[in-house]
């Protein structure tokens, strides 16, 4: 599954980016748990939402997603783990 594939891809580096960031190993493994439950209600919220049209709410997870992915970026850059 997709979600398989992502969290083998940071589950390596995601302890050497928390450390990096000042925070223990044990936040990498809170950033990895916390992904498949947001999914997981985004999902019912996402589906109930299509129900009546599908352009808004794509067009709303593409935008979030690109948020996310420049936070989670840009954490490094600024040393925040809250941008995680």
């Amino acid at each position: 599954s997709k979600c398989r594939f992502l969290c083998h891809i940071i589950e390596p580096s995601s302890a050497y980016y928390a450390e990096a960031l000042g925070v223990s190993d044990a936040m990498s493994g809170i950033m990895i748990g916390l992904a498949p439950w947001f999914a997981m209600i985004s999902s019912v919220i996402y589906s109930f939402w299509t129900n009546s049209n599908y352009k808004h709410p794509i067009l709303f997870a593409g935008m979030l997603q690109f948020i996310g992915n420049l936070l989670y970026a840009n954490a490094y850059t600024y040393q925040s783990v809250g941008m995680c």
